[in-house]
């Protein structure tokens, strides 16, 4: 594992001249790991004041986890292309976080598939003059019925997984644990609880 580690470390550091590997003291009985410009402060944790326990400067790639830059993180390493992990080295807030498959987000051609994008709570964050707000996206070609879909779900109370609501291709929505026998009436009880009725009411 530390092989590997060291390995990423590297790739990621070589495109960036300037940025080294280090261990860094996080507290008196914690050593962390950077990926950063020597002599530059790191970003710090906003739950604790402290740096990361992981700071990478530059591209990042951990699975299929990308963080996106914004100008004020090119200033500290101009040319590159990624953040730290949500905070800048001002303190201010960067965006978007985005969590995505294969090599890009809504995309067609086997290169892209399904995402999630976090806004940052910042003025004009995305451009359009919105923040704060949050994406979940399905991506696919709809090569069947359930290809393309949303779907959310949880597990029983014996263990067992279900998918409870789905946004379907078509835009229709499902709750597949709501199914019956012909049309029905949903309803909504005094608790807040969406049930399904019958034909003639709830």
């Amino acid at each position: 594992m530390k092989a590997i580690l060291f390995a990423l470390l590297f790739v990621v550091t070589s495109a960036f001249a300037g940025v080294e590997p280090f261990p860094y003291q996080i507290n008196p009985t914690n050593t962390g790991y950077g990926v950063f410009v020597p002599n530059k402060p790191l970003p710090l944790n906003p739950s604790g004041n402290v740096p990361f326990a992981l700071t990478v400067a530059g591209d990042t790639w951990l699975g299929d986890i990308y963080c996106a830059a914004d100008t004020e993180f090119l200033t500290i390493i101009p040319g590159a292309w990624g953040c730290i992990y949500g905070k800048s080295v001002t303190g201010n807030r960067v965006g978007p976080v985005v969590y995505q498959v294969n090599k890009n987000i809504n995309t067609d051609g086997g290169t892209g598939g399904p995402g999630l994008i976090l806004w940052a709570d910042r003025p004009n964050a995305d451009t359009h003059g919105n923040r704060g707000y949050m994406d979940i996206w399905a991506w696919g070609q709809n090569d069947s019925g359930f290809s393309n879909t949303l779907n959310f779900g949880n597990r029983d109370a014996a263990g067992s997984p279900h998918r409870r609501f789905r946004i379907l291709n078509t835009g229709q929505i499902n709750l597949p644990d709501l199914t019956g026998t012909g049309n029905a009436h949903l309803c909504i009880d005094t608790s807040g609880t969406v049930y399904r009725g019958s034909a003639g009411g709830c």
